[in-house]
């Protein structure tokens, strides 16, 4: 079950943690091991909250500084942005992914 709090985080995020937490409570190690994962969701819920915060701040900016005229092209700065916005969503995401994987390894082996 501990392994399963880890790796259930990839499809169902927060949700399979909390209930192996709530239905294994007296199993001190299994109830570590999804608490931990729960404090893994909510930190990742806290940096994806921060990007989405800075992604709304960098199209807003963008656009105050576009110019305001019929049929502008898009700023240049919109396609420097926005790759890197990107390029940092998914490197969040291939973190998590390799701390899940790390971490059911580790439940698995009893650590």
């Amino acid at each position: 079950m501990a392994i399963l709090a880890h790796v259930l985080q990839i499809v169902g995020w927060w949700i399979p943690p909390l209930v192996i937490f709530l239905v294994k409570r007296e199993s001190k190690f299994t109830a570590f091991h999804a608490l931990q994962a729960l404090f893994l969701q909510a930190l990742y819920l806290l940096v994806a909250g921060i990007g989405m915060i800075f992604w709304f701040a960098t199209i807003f900016l963008i656009m105050a500084h576009a110019p305001a005229t019929r049929n502008a092209p898009p700023p240049p700065a919109f396609f420097i942005v926005m790759p890197l916005l990107w390029l940092g969503w998914m490197g969040m995401w291939v973190t998590m992914m390799v701390i899940v994987v790390v971490y059911g390894i580790k439940a698995g082996r009893g650590e």
